[in-house]
């Protein structure tokens, strides 16, 4: 009976142990799938960065074109001022001599 006792044993130590190694792939089976998640949300999550540096390259190099735009107005309009003043100022000139000469 010792040797049935024995064999009864080792098959419930056998039948835990499968139990056990079971469990384990299940166990690993399912780190394995949220390392994939992981994995695939870091992915993505990197793609959406990087599309959003890029809209942000998009975005200052259209401020700064309509700044330079912008910049670029302002000084036209200022010389345009400034060419009337002096045009202005030659128109009084000239009054004033043609004047002085009569």
């Amino acid at each position: 009976t010792s040797n049935n006792q024995l064999k009864e044993e080792f098959s419930r130590a056998n039948q835990k142990l499968e139990q056990l190694s079971s469990k384990h792939n299940r166990i690993e089976d399912d780190i394995s799938e949220k390392i994939l998640a992981n994995c695939n949300l870091h992915q993505a999550h990197n793609k959406e960065l990087s599309n959003l540096k890029f809209d942000m390259l998009k975005m200052k190099d259209k401020w700064e074109l309509a700044f330079y735009k912008l910049k670029q107005d302002i000084e036209e309009a200022n010389k345009r001022e400034q060419d009337e003043k002096v045009n202005k100022s030659n128109s009084a000139n000239e009054d004033l001599a043609a004047k002085m000469i009569n």
